[in-house]
């Protein structure tokens, strides 16, 4: 599967997710850790890939595009994962299949730019807050 994400394409979803990370890894830093240990990983999208096995066979029609697209896909998940993350590489996969109709291979390739765009601008921002010893 080499080549199989053309990064220029991705430019403006990877931006949305490095900045929905940011942005999600900023406020948990503020927020009481204890509260959150509280809080189970979800599982549902999990399960719901698990019960639609014909989901993400072949390549559908494609829901959202540009902007619209990078902000839910990107942004949104970008910020789920910067604060929490259990999870968020299904959750762009999940975005990939049902808001651009890639099958499930395709999406779950370019999730794994995502998810490593996440957790890199995490990372960078739990450095530079100090949370990293």
């Amino acid at each position: 599967m080499c080549g199989a994400v053309n990064l220029r394409e991705q430019r403006l979803n990877i931006a949305m997710t490095f900045l929905g990370a940011v942005l999600g890894t900023i406020l948990i830093q503020h927020l009481n850790a204890e509260a959150l240990r509280q809080v189970l990983p979800l599982i549902a999208i999990d399960l719901w890939f698990l019960l639609m096995q014909r989901l993400g066979e072949e390549d559908r029609a494609r829901r959202l595009h540009g902007l619209p697209y990078a902000l839910v896909g990107g942004g949104c998940v970008g910020f789920y994962d910067g604060f929490f993350g259990p999870s968020a590489g299904s959750f762009y996969a999940l975005a990939f299949v049902t808001l651009c109709g890639f099958n499930l291979a395709k999406a779950t390739v370019h999730a794994k730019v995502r998810n490593f765009t996440s957790n890199f601008a995490s990372l960078l921002l739990f450095m530079f807050g100090g949370k990293v010893s």
